[in-house]
């Protein structure tokens, strides 16, 4: 799972024989039913709790303690047996079952739970999203979480792959430095060698269990090995998956859809991304200080025309919310629709009050001799947002607006913006939770204008009643939609090729695949 401040790192080193591991060196003739997966990515380390980001794949080596059902959303069991909340919502009950074993065969204890936890807080770039943790406990099979108030981030770390489980052995036993890359989960799989900019083999854990109510086995893997290839173009992904070169290929460009849709030996799999993408405008530029050009240009927008364009692997969205994150509210998407969306008129009257016509008759609106023309940032990776950036260029030039688009590597993007050195960004993060999340959107402080809309998150996320939180957030949104300074435009679909002799492969409704059932026949 990827947050919006994750900057990825290529690695510049090789591993292999990672801590806790068997540690081999050969890539083929392994013993067993072998997996081969296609990533996009490289890892940014195998601690979770030290990285900035973990890619949806780690799952497979890094299980939560909890997990969210795949349809409904609802927390439910996974490591821990069973747990419970409190009235109050100030104490989480964790009920961890004997049983479960490292790779290594050492046994997962409470102990493991409370010390990895503890490891979180102290080192995490997120430690602040669970801060509210302010005692740990353990009676004898119980891990007791104590907080000062009820947290809905505290809920949903304990389903993402953020905060897994490590054995109190080897935290207390490795430097942070050796843990980064040399961390072993407690996972269906354990990593036993990695090869930068090449691929990651892992081995299964022997010792796997799981009370997932969803997953059919709830044991050990069928597969023996599996082997992510680190494959970054997306064209060569698309034809190791054909030729069967590899059994899976996530993250597959939309324009071989059709091709990969006829080929007989593919089954693909869609799904939705939880979060968005969204237009940035920048307050202190002197364009987008009158409310009315902001809401000019929010008025302008067509999202239809953006998804018609790429082919339907993406929703539009009306709120910073979106349905495949936990508490949506859909009456707070209408607001936003109905209040500042397909408004083409209207938006070309504001513009006009606001002084701006087109008086030389280029097509573009001027005053006081300047055109009104601004450069929009997009991220130059993402495989959507050169198409999307060049769509809202001609929605805005119907309005007489100019729009130039600079593709920018993400973290020189995100430097822009915190610098103050931007017209406007395309920018997007994937992350189901909405109050460990939506401040982090604000990057330019100056784009809103009240500490009320962050006071609104940290009392929405200590709700306990899930209907009462949702309104609560749909209110902190309205805030930030009448700032108009962040427009809510679109969320992707992701899609995976996977060869038709496997099976039992899908993914959880937070966007993470799962691969606890997966066969090879």
């Amino acid at each position: 799972m990827k947050k919006i401040i994750a900057i990825s790192v290529v690695l510049a080193l090789t591993l292999s024989g990672l801590a806790g591991c068997g540690g081999s060196s050969e890539t083929s003739g392994s013993a067993g039913k072998q997996l081969i997966v296609a990533t996009a990515w490289e890892w940014e380390g195998t601690d979770a709790y030290q990285v900035n980001t973990m890619q949806p794949e780690q799952t497979i080596m890094a299980e939560s303690l909890l997990s969210m059902n795949s349809k409904t959303k609802e927390i439910q069991p996974n490591i821990a047996s069973s747990f419970e909340i409190s009235e109050d919502g100030r104490t989480i009950t964790l009920t961890i079952p004997e049983g479960l074993a490292y790779a290594d065969g050492t046994p997962l204890t409470p102990s493991d739970v409370k010390r990895s936890i503890e490891w979180g807080l102290e080192t995490s770039p997120y430690s602040s999203d669970y801060s509210s943790i302010k005692e740990i406990s353990v009676e004898g099979d119980k891990v007791i979480l104590s907080l000062e108030n009820y947290s809905a981030s505290v809920m949903y770390y304990l389903v993402c792959d953020f905060m897994p489980v490590m054995s109190q052995d080897q935290i207390d036993n490795t430097s942070a430095q050796d843990l980064l890359m040399g961390a072993s989960p407690f996972g269906l799989f354990n990593v036993d060698e990695y090869v930068a900019a090449s691929h990651i083999i892992l081995k299964k854990n022997a010792g796997y269990q799981t009370s997932n109510p969803e997953a059919v086995n709830r044991m050990a893997s069928s597969i023996d090995e599996v082997m992510f290839k680190i494959m970054p173009d997306g064209f060569s992904r698309v034809t190791a998956v054909k030729s069967g070169e590899i059994d899976i290929a996530l993250d597959i460009p939309t324009q071989n859809y059709e091709e990969l849709k006829n080929d007989p030996n593919i089954q693909l799999i869609t799904s939705e991304v939880p979060g968005l993408h969204f237009m940035i405008l920048n307050k202190e530029n002197p364009l987008f200080s009158d409310i009315k050009i902001r809401t000019a240009i929010a008025y302008a927008l067509d999202r239809e025309k953006i998804i018609e364009a790429n082919k339907g692997f993406m929703n539009p969205v009306y709120s910073f919310v979106v349905p495949s994150m936990m508490d949506f509210d859909q009456s707070i998407a209408d607001y936003y629709q109905d209040t500042y969306c397909g408004k083409l008129d209207q938006s070309k009257q504001l513009l006009k009050e606001a002084g701006w016509d087109d008086t030389d008759g280029d097509g573009y609106l001027d005053k006081n001799g300047k055109t009104f023309e601004f450069t929009l940032m997009a991220d130059a990776t993402n495989v959507f947002t050169k198409n999307v950036s060049q769509i809202m260029q001609a929605n805005l030039k119907e309005i007489g607006i100019k729009l130039n688009i600079e593709m920018l590597e993400l973290g020189y993007l995100r430097d822009k913006e915190t610098q103050d050195e931007y017209d406007a960004a395309l920018e997007g993060f994937e992350w189901a939770e909405p109050m460990s999340i939506l401040p982090y959107i604000i990057r330019d402080s100056d784009n809103i204008e009240h500490q009320e809309f962050f006071d609104m998150l940290v009392k929405a996320g200590e709700i306990v009643d899930n209907n009462a939180r949702e309104k609560a957030v749909a209110e902190a949104q309205k805030v930030l939609m009448d700032e108009v300074a962040l427009i809510p435009l679109y969320n992707e679909t992701r899609l995976t090729a996977v060869r038709k002799n496997v099976t039992g492969f899908y993914f959880r409704t937070d966007g993470n695949p799962i691969f606890n059932d997966v066969d090879k026949n």
